[in-house]
C-alpha cells in the first residue's frame, strides 16, 4: 500500500466501494445518478459469452504485443496475471485492441450510450485520444 503524501500507511483506510449497479432497460433509474456522479454502472450489458470471447481477445491483444511471452506461451495457458506482470507496463494495445473495440461496439454498449446521450446509434463516434 502506497501511504498519501504526509501520512503513515497506518493512518490510510481503504473501504470498499460498491456504486449501484443499474439495469440497461432502466435508464431512468440510471439518469438522475449518472447526472449527479458523472458515472453510472451497468449490469448484464454482456453475456457470459461475450465475456468470455472479450477475454480471449484480449489474451490475444496482450499476446501480439509482447512477442517474447507470446513464443512462450499458448493462448490457451495465458493467464490474467501476466499482464499485471508485464515488465514493459500496460500498452495502448488495451484501448484499441480487438477487445476494447468490441467492447466499444457491442451492441447493448451502444444501445446504453445512444439513449443516455439522445442520440441515435449509426451518429455516434468513439474515440480515445
Amino acid at each position: 500500500m502506497v501511504a498519501l503524501e504526509g501520512h503513515d500507511e497506518t493512518e490510510c483506510e481503504f473501504k470498499p466501494f460498491a456504486p449501484p449497479t443499474f439495469a440497461v432497460d432502466d435508464l431512468e433509474a440510471a439518469k438522475p445518478y449518472l447526472s449527479e456522479h458523472g458515472y453510472c454502472v451497468f449490469h448484464e450489458v454482456a453475456t457470459e459469452d461475450d465475456i468470455q470471447n472479450f477475454r480471449k481477445m484480449l489474451k490475444s491483444d496482450f499476446l501480439e504485443s509482447n512477442p517474447s511471452i507470446a513464443q512462450e506461451t499458448e493462448l490457451e495457458d495465458f493467464t490474467e496475471e501476466m499482464i499485471s506482470t508485464n515488465e514493459k507496463g500496460l500498452s495502448m494495445v488495451y484501448c484499441h485492441g480487438k477487445a476494447a473495440w468490441a467492447a466499444r461496439l457491442h451492441p447493448p454498449v451502444r444501445r446504453v450510450f445512444s439513449d443516455i446521450l439522445g442520440v441515435k446509434e449509426n451518429e455516434m463516434c468513439c474515440s480515445f485520444d
